[in-house]
């Protein structure tokens, strides 16, 4: 099975607004208000890791709020 990825649906401004998962077609729980475009990216890869772990679970499972911390972390490291 090909490893679910997000796909974005909707863009305003450069900037994403609405995603799905490409394994089970779920919309993506995105923020209700639309920042800058790095902002935007981080929601959506948040809102996947949350999505990934509740409907596609892999091995050890980790913590919802420590896989927010560590994409975080990560999207952090990438900007700076």
């Amino acid at each position: 099975m090909k490893k679910p990825e997000p796909i974005v649906t909707r863009v305003i401004d450069n900037r994403i607004t609405d995603a799905e998962c490409s394994a089970c077609g779920e919309t993506l729980e995105m923020p209700d208000t639309v920042g800058s475009r790095q902002e935007q990216e981080l929601a959506l890869e948040i809102a996947f890791a949350k999505h990934l772990q509740s409907k596609h679970p892999t091995k050890p499972r980790e913590d919802v709020n420590q896989a927010a911390a560590r994409i975080v972390r990560e999207a952090t490291q990438k900007l700076g």
